[in-house]
């Protein structure tokens, strides 16, 4: 690991968590990327109490986070609401040379679909070690990743925008495909990846595999579930249950480093891109048009809508 990165990864940690003292001790950093969520809604799901226990609906992230660490509602500068902007400039530290989800470059013609990872994870099935467009940008513009601080055989880094790769288990490429069908990949392809029980099997299988491994320094996992619900459902019932799903991942992932042998030298950070707009009663992400229309203020219509998730074409 360079000194500039270090000097880099340890600003970054210090201000999050610890004072400069205490970052000596630090062996192990911990990051979950929870995407597309906002401080204000956390902070509303964390204060909200479950009425069977007494307790946090997100009892492990009020517990880690709120009773024994540290929040920062915002901590680097603004930029574009969109993720592969927003993780560019999170991953590297510096201003974002990424503009947008998508951009088409008119001197050559050249289009980077950033959000694309169907392609990505296709080209790497093969063993191949191409990065994802987002990194290949990156390396262009000659911006290094916070990663890159780390050897290979020292992190962990899972399927995201930013990554070298296809994590660092080649049979990862080959359990991805087999827990969906080539039709659910088609639509994940097309309307964007939403399979987020792939994900949370890929973190149970390889990330906490990983935790117990003392050679791995740095560990690095994006959760999307947050972001895919609120973009098509911004119901609370919908955004809480989301949240329960990463607050249970949380919990797992500290059980884990409790047992692991780094406990005691292990930062875990929790960590967003960017937030959206998740008031119902606002025409944003996830409004609910089919409630709108339907209702008399709507107009009362019938309405046809695009397959919904986990159904086919609706009629109302």
């Amino acid at each position: 690991m360079t000194r500039r990165w270090f000097q880099c990864l340890a600003a970054l940690f210090v201000v999050l968590c610890f004072g400069s003292d205490a970052w000596s001790e630090v062996e192990r950093v911990v990051i979950l990327k929870v995407d597309g969520l906002p401080f204000d809604t956390l902070n509303y799901y964390v204060r909200r109490k479950d009425p069977r226990t007494g307790k946090s609906v997100l009892p492990w992230i009020d517990h880690l986070f709120y009773e024994r660490g540290t929040q920062y509602r915002n901590f680097y500068n603004r930029g574009l609401s969109l993720s592969a902007p927003s993780w560019a400039l999170l991953d590297s530290g510096q201003p974002s040379a990424i503009k947008g989800n998508l951009e088409f470059d008119r001197l050559t013609l050249r289009s980077y679909d950033y959000l694309n990872m169907f392609t990505h994870i296709l080209k790497n099935s093969t063993g191949s070690q191409t990065a994802t467009p987002a990194a290949q940008v990156m390396d262009e513009q000659g911006i290094p990743l916070l990663s890159d601080a780390y050897g290979a055989s020292e992190k962990y880094v899972s399927l995201q925008l930013l990554s070298r790769g296809l994590m660092a288990n080649p049979k990862s490429a080959s359990r991805l495909f087999s827990l969906q069908s080539p039709k659910g990949w088609l639509d994940e392809w097309t309307i964007g990846l939403q399979g987020d029980e792939l994900f949370i099997d890929t973190l149970e299988r390889d990330l906490i595999a990983k935790l117990k491994d003392p050679q791995i320094r740095y560990l690095d996992f994006l959760l999307p579930v947050f972001d895919h619900t609120a973009h098509v459902n911004r119901e609370p019932e919908a955004l809480q249950r989301a949240l329960q799903q990463v607050d249970d991942v949380v919990g797992s992932i500290w059980s884990t480093i409790e047992k692991s042998p780094l406990a005691d030298q292990t930062v875990l950070v929790l960590l967003s891109d960017h937030g959206m707009n998740t008031d119902p009663q606002v025409y944003s992400q996830g409004y609910n048009l089919i409630d709108l229309f339907t209702s008399a203020r709507g107009g009362g219509h019938h309405v046809v809508t695009n397959r919904p998730s986990g159904s086919k074409n609706a009629i109302v």
